[in-house]
């Protein structure tokens, strides 16, 4: 499978003994998602006593094992000093985070003025920081170098105000949430977990899709590939739709391309980012090419989805519209739960009742939709 997504960066404020992952659980994460070819770095804002206890162990430990570990907690030289070995000295990377801190930086003097034995990141916790926490200015230091698509990253934090800032800014960004903080306003952020070493790659790189604009890749067979519909694909739908075979079976585009292209926008927010799924377009491996559409999509007045398909005329016959459904039938169950699945189909279209009658279906009824006889057909898996 393939991930557009790169690399995932921990925004978040660490508290002591409120980590809902523990460091072995956080490591085989990382682990995991490397092997999926996702890195996972750090741009955390910690308070001294929650570095003295977690953090920097696991920077250790992740630093063993090959993975690297970016830190931008923004810390005095005195709670360098307390920190191990390992971490007292800034890697390159820090120093391109933080510049030459000393004791504190200008930036640190100028938001804290005397603020004794204190952290900036201690600040923060305390609302006296101003108005950008240590998490904040790492975001902005490295947005620069992570809007390269060879780098592209999806930001995940349990700080609001920094989830809703990246969002304004147009970045890909997940609300962490974990059980201790499940009061927490992330109102306006379209997506938020409660258990990060639960997510996954093909999730978070669907999370990162949507925020770009990018479809998701649905399913494969031995014949083709599924994925969401786009505006370019409008034009093939076009030349598909021109055939009288096609609908006279079904309903045709819009006459004006322009409301057909708004239709397919509005499709794409309001069905796809609510439901995840729908009627999605089917390509052909080998070439690419558009050659139908195919999916589960709620119809009004009725419970159950409804399995709807059209191949383009120069690929009928070969066998593929059974791929897909049975492809489509499979996913509906195993990914999407779903234990039954509709169709409905004029009576006149010989072809397609017998395709139903061989992915399973069975017929109950006659209905009307749109003024037409139609039969109703249903699946069990």
């Amino acid at each position: 499978m393939f991930f557009y997504l790169k690399q995932v960066m921990l925004a978040l404020k660490c508290r002591k003994g409120k980590e809902e992952a523990g460091e072995d659980s956080l490591s085989a994460w990382r682990e995991m998602l490397a092997a999926e070819g996702i890195q996972v770095l750090r741009a955390d804002s910690c308070s001294k006593a929650d570095r003295q206890t977690g953090p920097e162990h696991l920077g250790e430990k992740l630093a063993a094992e090959g993975i690297q570990v970016l830190r931008a907690d923004n810390c005095l030289e005195a709670d360098r000093q307390t920190m191990p070995g390992a971490l007292r000295e800034q890697t390159a990377e820090e120093k391109t985070m933080q510049g030459t801190i000393g004791e504190q930086n200008a930036e640190e003097k100028a938001m804290q003025g005397t603020i004794g034995e204190q952290t900036a990141a201690e600040k923060t916790m305390q609302g006296t920081i101003g108005e950008q926490t240590a998490a904040e200015r790492s975001v902005s230091e490295h947005l620069g170098e992570l809007d390269d698509p060879k780098n592209a990253t999806l930001w995940i934090t349990d700080d609001p105000d920094l989830a809703r800032r990246m969002d304004a800014e147009g970045k890909a960004v997940l609300g962490y949430l974990p059980g201790d903080r499940e009061k927490t306003d992330f109102t306006g952020i379209r997506y938020l977990a409660m258990n990060l070493t639960e997510l996954d790659g093909d999730y978070l790189d669907k999370v990162y899709r949507r925020y770009h604009g990018i479809p998701w890749d649905i399913l494969e067979t031995e014949h083709c590939l599924l994925r969401e519909t786009t505006e370019e694909d409008v034009d093939a739908f076009y030349g598909i739709y021109a055939q009288p075979s096609v609908t006279a079976y079904m309903e045709d585009l819009f006459s004006d391309r322009d409301r057909e292209l708004a239709y397919t926008r509005d499709y794409i927010k309001n069905i796809y980012e609510l439901y995840g799924f729908g009627v999605w377009t089917v390509l052909l491996r080998e070439t690419g090419e558009v050659i139908g559409r195919a999916g589960l999509s709620y119809r009004e007045g009725f419970e159950d989805p409804e399995l709807g398909f059209l191949i383009a005329v120069p690929w009928q016959g070969r066998g593929l519209a059974t791929e897909v459904c049975r492809a489509i039938l499979t996913f509906g169950k195993e990914e999407l739960e779903f234990t039954k699945v509709i169709a409905f189909v004029m009576p006149e279209n010989a072809v397609s009742c017998h395709l139903l009658q061989k992915l399973g279906f069975q017929e109950k009824e006659e209905v009307r939709l749109l003024g037409k006889r139609h039969l109703l057909w249903e699946y069990k898996g």
